[in-house]
Formats: C-alpha cells, structure tokens, sequence
C-alpha cells in the first residue's frame, strides 16, 4: 500500500518536488487502506494522522515503511517537525525507478517469495544467502550484495552437480572442482536432461541461467579481491545483476528437478 500510495503522489506532485507526510502520501494512502478494510473514510480527515500520529504504536508499520524507504537511499528526510515528526521528502533518482518497477525490481514485496515458489527444493541455504544478499541493497551496500548473490548460486551449483552426478550425467568427483569447472561441466549435459522435443524451451532457459551463472561468477570475483575489472560504484548495475540471479535461479535449478 506504501508503494501504490507514493506511486499515486508521483502524479500530483513536480518530478523534482517534495512529498508531505500527510497533504500527499497520507491523502494517497487512506483510500488504499479504506479500500482494503472495507471502511470508509475521506482523504481529507484522516490524512493528518500521518503527521500528528507518528508517534502511535497503530503507526509503526507506516513509520517503519518511510523510514526503510530513506535508508535504500529512495527517499531524502526534508524537514522535522517541532515534535520530531518527519514532515517532508523527496525522491531519488533510484526511489523514481523503484516507484517505475511493477514487478522486477529486486525490493519490491515478495521477490524471493517467488522465486523459492518457482524453484521447488532448492536448499534453504540458497535462499537464506539471497536474503543476505537482499538486505545489502536495502543498504545500498553492493559490493557485499553481489558476494552473497554469488555465493547462493554456488550453493545451488554445488546441489545440481551433486544431483547430476548420481544420475550418471557428470563425473562423481566435482565436489573439490571450482565453480567455473563445475559451470563447464553442466553446460553440456543439458541436452541430455531436457531430451524431448517438447523440453525445448526449458533446454533453451537452463542454458541461459548457467550462462548467466558464469558471468555472476565473474562478478563475484570482483567483489572478492582488490582491483576489480569494474568497481561496485553503479548501485543500478548491482540492483540489475539481482534482478538476473531471481528470474535466471529457476531455470539453473531446473536441472535439478
């Protein structure tokens, strides 16, 4: 409701203007929460709650949300109020391309919910590194955020070789063998996993998130030693790169499955 609530202010406001706690995000946000409570309430008499109120226990999930905004780096802290209440902000570059995403932006809600639903078994340590990774760019910490990516996909690399091999498909003895030799090896059996015609587009989808793990790898290299071929200075590159790990995760684990 945070999100549609600013997305909405983004229309009634200059792009380059400030957003009031309460004559904006408030009046966007108490038909959103009327709607979803099945009350009714007009915009003009609730929306200075969102400034007088802040302090309320009932408001925490809504104080918590602005302020988890400000620290991703989304929002900029304009003006306190004389009680200590955030009274205005504004966007950032970033927050105007987080608002923009409708569903493949790394922070929106529920991104890791969907990828573990499309990827059935993968081990928790997978996701949990993912989580870890996920928190870093709430930060806007990207060094340690593509680490972490990095890391999960080992992770899941390490359990579709270990699968692969007691099918009979790569040799048994990997386990020892670094990521790229563990890449390099899985590439080639994908054909034989995905055999039928109808497989085709699976085929074509796993080779492309094993390709997507290779240059993951690369990045994560970078992340790992001093004097990296390309800096971690482009949080957007970063944001980008997690995107790639969420949508391309299926396809690697589908080897597995």
């Amino acid at each position: 409701m945070g999100i549609e609530a600013l997305r909405r202010c983004r229309t009634t406001i200059a792009p380059d203007g400030e957003i009031s706690m309460h004559g904006d995000f408030g009046r966007a946000m108490v038909p959103l929460l009327a709607e979803g409570t099945g009350t009714t309430i007009e915009a003009q008499n609730g929306k200075e709650a969102f400034l007088e109120c802040q302090a309320e226990p009932w408001m925490n999930d809504v104080v918590e949300f602005i302020w988890w905004m400000i620290r991703a780096g989304f929002l900029i802290p304009r003006l306190a109020h004389d009680n200590g209440n955030l009274v205005r902000m504004r966007l950032t570059v970033a927050g105007g391309c987080f608002l923009d995403s409708k569903v493949d932006h790394p922070l929106l809600p529920g991104a890791l919910e969907r990828v573990r639903a499309r990827c059935p078994g993968i081990p928790d340590e997978v996701i949990e590194y993912l989580v870890d990774a996920h928190s870093c760019l709430e930060h806007a910490l990207a060094r340690p955020s593509i680490v972490l990516a990095g890391l999960a996909y080992e992770a899941a690399i390490d359990k579709v070789v270990e699968v692969l091999a007691n099918r009979g498909l790569v040799a048994s003895r990997l386990g020892d063998q670094k990521a790229w030799k563990k890449i390099s090896v899985v590439g080639p059996a994908i054909p034989h996993v995905f055999s039928k015609a109808e497989d085709r587009e699976k085929s074509f989808a796993a080779t492309a998130a094993w390709d997507f793990a290779d240059t993951l790898r690369r990045r994560r290299n970078d992340g790992s030693h001093p004097r990296p071929v390309f800096d971690f200075s482009d949080l957007t590159e970063v944001q980008e790169f997690f995107v790639s790990a969420l949508r391309h995760l299926p396809g690697l684990w589908s080897v597995a499955v």
